[in-house]
């Protein structure tokens, strides 16, 4: 690799390098609108059932688009799992442009590690990987001109390398690249909502600590008219916000909203959380190591890893799965903890006078990062759209039915990820291959075979194509990406010519001269907060 001289400036050779974020910032808008509504056209209050991430992102977004009074009633006796969370560029448009937080004041408190993409142990046998990076990739020459799709932008090369984007140069010049770059972070859960809750309370919004036993319908059964405590009090709201998680106290288990699993294509139903130490060796990707019945997150904050075997209770005990994980993190504490979850959707996101706001909505599994991610589209949805909902019942079976095919268009893409996944040969992995369920994405998937990239085709092609899609990160790019690597080609790959294989060469050579200045992760964060114009 050619060396630079020390008089080189940063600033010249950043200068070469920029990326563009219009897909990031496509993906959530949010809207105050100003309408001269009735009073009894409006909702008056509003109660979220459920803390916790879910319930703080509805909180904090109502607080601010509405003069709507907002109350969450929590019980501080539900404690906090507390495993870390990985999550996606998305909740940096919603943390700082959104809710407007200061980054300094957010990194100081919550000491985010940074999240590039994911390294994915998987697709092949043996010492195999692929790297799936945020933001624009060229994987196609990546494939042909490098034989290997990791060099497919600057952030790859970056999770290669295990470095920030921050950058040091010999005589002192520090730059960041986060301007550049599309990035999300790897955060602590319970620093994390300690942050959102802090916020919460200094901007107005009302916190009730207390445990809901009941809750009665209103006359026609369509919505809540109370929540009923185990003191026997009575709250009412006009509008409620379910949060309660898989209890899906209300929407489930009051309004009986009929429940879609997505059993046939992810088979996963629990996971074993626990920490290992790190040693301040911190990644800046997040892991998803194949495992014997599943696969293993790796989630790197500034003094730990948070590790979570997310397996199949059809396949193996808890009692297995623990062994397996422990030896691979021998060093991993041993109080390890058992999260079940289910993968599927409700009917409804809305019905009547409750919208439901992450797993007590839907929820796919941990791979890819969706909880979050959902929770912040979710909460953009009803906070665009609440000040319309007692008048208009048809946007809200308009917005049911464009988040249904929303979650479903994900099932489909992490199915994916499993039928395609050649790593191991184990009882789990060769049912995978066999018997999921891929049907929603299949004429995808058997088109990238038939005429290439789908992601690469001409404008009208793509275009009609995308519609299958419903998500801004996990499009026709992340199809291509996925597929590709796990080894499955497209289409005449081979008789593809590149139109600009210099220009190609070119910005992998000024990829690599950045990479010479690039800090480790356990020294960034310390040299942006001292250069706060960094951030």
């Amino acid at each position: 690799m050619e060396k630079i001289a020390h008089h080189t400036p940063l600033s010249g050779l950043i200068g070469d390098f920029r990326l563009s974020k219009d897909r990031l910032i496509r993906g959530v808008r949010f809207s105050a609108p100003i309408i001269d509504y009735k009073p009894d056209e409006v909702y008056s209050s509003i109660g979220i059932l459920g803390g916790g991430t879910a319930g703080y992102f509805a909180a904090l977004a109502l607080n601010k688009f509405t003069n709507i009074p907002i109350t969450v009633i929590e019980s501080s006796k539900i404690p906090v799992i507390g495993v870390g969370e990985a999550t996606t560029p998305a909740i940096q448009h919603f943390l700082f442009h959104v809710l407007g937080f200061d980054k300094k004041d957010f990194y100081e408190k919550v000491a985010p590690t940074w999240k590039l993409g994911i390294k994915f142990d998987w697709g092949l046998p043996g010492d195999y990987f692929f790297n799936y990076p945020f933001g624009e990739t060229d994987i196609l020459s990546a494939y042909l001109l490098n034989r290997n799709i990791n060099y497919c932008s600057l952030t790859s090369l970056l999770m290669s390398k295990d470095t920030s984007f921050v950058l040091k140069h010999p005589d002192g010049e520090v730059h960041s690249l986060s301007s550049d770059l599309l990035y999300a972070y790897h955060l602590d859960n319970k620093k994390l909502i300690h942050y959102l809750k802090e916020k919460a309370v200094e901007r107005g919004v009302t916190f009730l600590d207390l445990e809901i036993k009941d809750a009665t319908l209103l006359p026609n059964a369509n919505g809540i008219n109370e929540l009923i405590t185990h003191k026997g009090e009575k709250l009412h709201f006009d509008f409620y916000v379910d949060c309660s998680g898989f209890a899906s106290f209300l929407l489930e288990q009051k309004l009986v909203s009929p429940y879609i699993s997505y059993k046939d294509s992810l088979i996963t139903d629990r996971a074993i959380v626990a920490t290992v130490p790190n040693e301040a060796s911190v990644k800046p990707y997040t892991l998803a190591e194949t495992m014997n019945h599943g696969w293993c997150w790796k989630i790197p904050l500034r003094h730990e890893d948070h590790r979570g075997y997310v397996f199949s209770s059809d396949f193996c005990s808890d009692e297995e799965a623990y062994a397996e994980m422990l030896s691979k993190n021998p060093n991993m504490e041993r109080d390890a903890k058992i999260v079940k979850f289910r993968s599927g959707r409700h009917q409804h996101f809305i019905k009547g006078n409750v919208a439901a706001v992450g797993n007590s909505y839907a929820f796919v599994e941990p791979l890819e990062s969706t909880g979050l991610h959902m929770i912040i589209h979710e909460v953009s949805v009803l906070v665009n759209n609440i000040i319309k909902f007692r008048k208009a019942p048809q946007l809200t079976d308009l917005i049911n039915k464009e988040m249904n095919a929303h979650w479903d268009y994900l099932r489909w893409f992490l199915a994916i990820h499993y039928k395609f996944n050649k790593k191991l040969n184990t009882e789990f992995w060769v049912t995978n291959r066999e018997e999921v369920d891929i049907s929603g994405i299949e004429p995808l998937v058997k088109l990238y075979q038939e005429v290439g990239l789908l992601s690469r085709q001409e404008h009208y092609l793509s275009s009609f194509i995308k519609k299958e899609t419903h998500d801004f990160l996990f499009d026709l790019h992340g199809i291509d990406h996925i597929l590709l690597g796990q080894a499955v080609l497209p289409g005449k790959i081979y008789q593809m010519t590149l139109p600009q294989p210099d220009k190609w060469k070119a910005s992998t050579e000024i990829w690599e001269k950045i990479l010479l200045f690039t800090v480790p992760l356990r020294e960034d964060l310390e040299i942006l907060l001292a250069n706060p114009h960094l951030i």
